[in-house]
């Protein structure tokens, strides 16, 4: 990873949310939408190493569960000003 990319959990309601590093500054953080984020509590974001996938946490009825989106549709999941 070149570190220009940034993925966070924000809270209340809980969201994936992705920033970009972009002339010389962090883009506003936006939501990655509803095809990663649910109604349920999703957070812990990181992208493998390898960058591939896209892992995450999500809890469900008091659950924690692991989730993942592979790393090639994470572009089309980002808003299209941070593509």
């Amino acid at each position: 990873a070149d570190g220009t990319e940034f993925f966070f959990a924000r809270s209340s309601p809980s969201r994936i949310m992705y920033a970009k590093y972009e002339e010389g500054r962090w883009t506003n953080p936006r939501n990655l939408g509803e095809s990663v984020n649910t109604k349920n509590y999703d957070w812990f974001p990181r992208v493998k190493a390898d960058e591939k996938y896209l892992l995450f946490a999500r809890t469900v009825s008091g659950k924690i569960d692991l989730y993942w989106v592979y790393a090639k549709i994470i572009d089309d999941l980002k808003p299209d000003d941070l593509k």
